[in-house]
């Protein structure tokens, strides 16, 4: 019984030991382990164990060659298909004929594979399945009459989706690329593996022009959920060849995206990768983006920049205004980088030193700038055309720069040595006596420094550093009346803020009238400055030029997507100034288009929806309505039902008007206003309210604002006082940005004469006539002495006979302070912000 147990135990071994060699082959054929697959049904052969084994050699060789093809090892895939063909062994559906074709192809065997698949076809071997892969080699070894004797011989042969793709090929090579196109839609399934149908239809439609239907259907509208940059997330790229050709194509001729955001760079060869950086460095610089163009651009190697020899003429001008974006963006360094790299051994030009040596004072590279400014005293120098007084005026100025740097670097001592020269070359020049009060501050000695700092202010110094160490002086000896006094007389010039009004960026914005100002003025927004994101949304979608109004066509669904988005997470008291900004953007910037009625009117509601949580939007509301509606009696019932319920409804009604006055100038309210100026005539702030319904340029204008603004000083009416200096800053941010408007925005420095017809033109403002040309000169005469901090010598700044021009005007604006970068650069407004100094302590 025992010995019978045995015998039925070892047939029960026997029987698991074959059924387990079985599973282990399928098992490793499943893992791709092909080898040990090929092993193992050899050992089974050997011990004549292959009645449970279903997979033959040509099967494991087969598999095994089409994953060696996968993987792109070519060779070894050619010998292991060729092996599994001979056995008998092609595939279900042929799919050795493709592999075997696709190994010869990567090798450069074109012909061979053409062979190869041609040879099954005539034989009837070939399965139809692979009718594909042979009309793709017919086109490959352009035999293009071949496929077209096919297609109409032998249909039968193929499958649809191969005969309308065949036709749609023939199609493009006659450039009948709307008649491709239509078979290339019938084609809804790979022609071989891999293959993508999309990738015929893009390019057939690239072909025919059609670059918005391409775009969308190599799938590049759409959205990245908002990627910001230190997103993790990584964009999900088609990697197919055919794909990333294609995409790299429709973005070098339409420019529509980000490179990054659709290119697999690792997926391309050599030359295309360096196609796509060449573009991608374009496309920035086509969207403005000249610092990410100009990091690009640093990034390039020589081996590109050698592929494309053109591309080094952009060098000087892309560094030009990468630095300058730098500088705006407050990142000296790299303003620093971008500019250095234009600064020859030899001084040809000092403007680029000039500005180079800002961005060092700014960045702290101060040793270096040092240098920099040796660079223009040597330039300086070797000037023959100058007199004697010009030439030591200029060099006091270096001398005073390089004084800085070394206060900054802390060596109070060398500095002294600097200053001792300019002191005997300009020794009344504001900026040698300023420096010799910002030493005295730096040792402490606040008594000698003050009279010395505030000397300097008074001469016309425009030295941000020379304000600051004064109020820091004036802090330290705790005399707050004196800062006051100097902050009022002064802060205004260096951007204090104390002196400036205290108005939310958003609205400011709207002060800058014209369109394009308001494109650079969203570039870089804070990011819980919702209602500023909210104007930048209507200026990105702006699909025109402004007109003469300064209005625009805006794509009206794809900004109310984006706002709905910025709207949707923000609380009441959030929303209340959003809604705002996007009504008036649309009141004041969009053309009058279909739809634009039913636009305005659903964030108006949900503006007035908000007034009984939110008190302060009726005041929104109201200035919206008054910005929009050119007839008073719109309005009667609001502004009426308002003023009833204030305690002061004539402060209120010029409350009101002031507040328009950040948005535009209209006179909608004028008869709420004589009516209130009717029953209190001597109303400083009523007669200032009436004076903003007139244009700048008009008497009436002028006249009432005289007359408010000395009533409001005889009173002392801080309220109307308050108003009076926000309307003086509105008035000479509106002359400023006028006169600016003219001037060129190609990048480049403006020129002495744009800076001429500037000041001329803000002249005209404010005399209200044309200005005589001896006046003019005047007028540029004590504007240089006052950057230059003393009286400018007969004839000009550098002498020469009376409108000879000045044979130096970079140094124009030379003080180290902000005004500096729009002297030259030219850049708008910006948000009001302290001016950055560096101060060592």
């Amino acid at each position: 019984m025992g010995r019978r147990r045995s015998k039925r135990s070892f047939k029960q071994l026997s029987s698991l030991s074959k059924s387990s060699l079985g599973d282990q082959i399928n098992q490793c054929y499943e893992q791709g382990l092909y080898q040990q697959a090929l092993t193992k049904l050899k050992r089974a052969q050997k011990l004549n164990q292959l009645s449970d084994i279903e997979l033959s050699e040509a099967d494991i060789l087969l598999a095994w060659g089409i994953n060696e093809a996968e993987q792109g090892n070519y060779r070894k895939a050619e010998e292991t298909l060729q092996q599994a063909m001979e056995m008998g062994v092609c595939g279900e559906q042929g799919e050795a004929y493709y592999w075997l074709a696709k190994c010869l192809v990567e090798q450069d065997q074109p012909q061979a594979a053409l062979d190869l698949v041609q040879t099954a076809f005539d034989t009837k071997q070939l399965p139809k399945q692979q009718g594909g892969c042979y009309l793709k080699l017919l086109v490959l070894n352009d035999h293009i009459d071949t496929l077209e004797t096919l297609i109409e011989t032998k249909k039968q042969r193929f499958y649809a989706v191969h005969i309308h793709w065949a036709r749609g090929l023939l199609s493009l090579t006659q450039k009948s690329y709307e008649a491709a196109l239509a078979h290339f839609d019938k084609v809804n399934r790979p022609m071989t593996p891999g293959d993508r149908p999309s990738a015929w239809r893009a390019y057939a439609k690239q072909q025919a022009g059609h670059w918005t239907d391409a775009e969308q259907t190599l799938g590049l509208n759409r959205p990245l959920m908002g990627l910001s940059p230190f997103s993790t997330f990584t964009p999900n790229y088609d990697k197919h060849p055919a794909i990333v050709r294609l995409t790299l194509i429709q973005l070098a001729n339409t420019f529509s995206h980000d490179f990054s955001e659709h290119i697999p760079l690792e997926g391309l060869t050599p030359i295309e990768k360096q196609s796509a950086l060449v573009l991608e460095t374009l496309r920035m610089i086509d969207s403005d983006e000249v610092y990410d163009a100009a990091q690009m651009f640093l990034n390039i190697s020589k081996e590109t920049a050698n592929t494309f020899p053109l591309l080094q003429e952009l060098h000087d001008p892309l560094m030009t205004l990468a630095g300058d974006a730098a500088m705006r963006m407050d990142e000296p360094e790299y303003a620093e980088v971008f500019w250095s790299r234009l600064l020859p051994p030899t001084l040809q030009d000092p403007q680029i030193a000039i500005h180079l040596r800002q961005a060092m004072f700014a960045s702290g590279a101060d040793q270096a700038a040092i240098g920099v400014v040796k660079k223009l005293v040597q330039w300086v120098e070797t000037q023959t055309t100058w007199t004697k007084p010009q030439q030591q005026s200029i060099l006091a100025h270096l001398h005073c720069w390089t004084c800085d740097h070394l206060i900054n670097l802390k060596k109070l001592g060398q500095a002294e040595q600097t200053l001792k020269p300019a002191i005997k070359l300009a020794a009344d020049s504001p900026s040698v006596i300023g420096r010799q009060g910002l030493l005295a501050a730096k040792r402490k000695h606040y008594q000698q420094a003050i009279p010395l700092l505030t000397q300097a202010l008074k001469g016309g110094s425009s030295f941000v550093n020379i304000y600051e160490e004064l109020i820091n002086c004036l802090e330290e000896t705790g005399d707050t009346d004196t800062i006051k006094q100097v902050r009022r007389q002064y802060g205004k010039a260096f951007g204090d803020l104390d002196t400036e009004p205290d108005i939310p960026r958003w609205q400011e914005i709207f002060t800058y009238r014209l369109f394009f100002m308001l494109q650079d003025a969203t570039g870089n927004l804070e990011r819980h400055d919702f209602p500023s994101r909210a104007i930048k949304i209507f200026v990105d979608a702006a699909t025109d030029t402004p007109n003469k109004d300064q209005r625009v066509t805006f794509d009206q669904t794809k900004a109310a997507n984006q706002w709905e988005t910025l709207l949707t997470p923000l609380n009441p008291a959030e929303q209340m100034p959003v809604l705002q900004a996007i009504c008036l953007v649309m009141a004041l910037y969009a053309k009058r288009k279909k739809g634009l009625a039913a636009l305005q009117n659903r964030y108006h509601t949900q503006l007035v929806q908000l007034i009984n949580s939110q008190p302060e939007a009726q005041v929104a509301n109201l200035v919206y309505l008054t910005v929009k509606e050119k007839k008073a009696d719109r309005l009667t019932t609001p502004i009426n039902h308002y003023l009833q319920s204030t305690a002061k409804p004539y402060q209120a009604i010029a409350q009101l008007q002031l507040n328009v006055r950040w948005f535009t100038t209209t006179s909608v309210l004028l008869p709420w206003l004589d009516q209130a100026l009717s029953k209190e005539p001597q109303n400083p702030l009523l007669l200032l309210a009436k004076a903003t319904t007139f244009s700048y340029e008009s008497p009436e204008y002028q006249e009432l604002f005289d007359q408010g603004f000395d009533l409001a000083r005889r009173l002392q009416d801080a309220e109307a006082l308050n108003a009076c200096r926000d309307e003086e800053w509105l008035q000479s941010q509106s002359m400023t940005r006028s006169a600016m408007s003219s001037m060129s925005r190609s990048g480049r420095p403006p020129s002495m004469q744009d800076m001429v017809n500037l000041i001329a033109k803000m002249a005209q403002a404010q005399f209200g006539e044309e200005v005589p040309p001896e006046l003019m000169e005047q007028i540029i005469m004590e504007m240089m002495a006052a950057e230059m901090g003393e009286t400018m010598p007969p004839g000009g700044p550098f002498g020469g006979a009376s409108g000879e021009g000045f044979p130096l005007p970079i140094f124009g604006g030379f003080e180290d302070s902000d005004a500096f970068e729009q002297e030259f650069f030219g850049p708008p407004p910006k948000s009001k912000k302290s001016k950055r100094s560096r101060r060592s302590r």
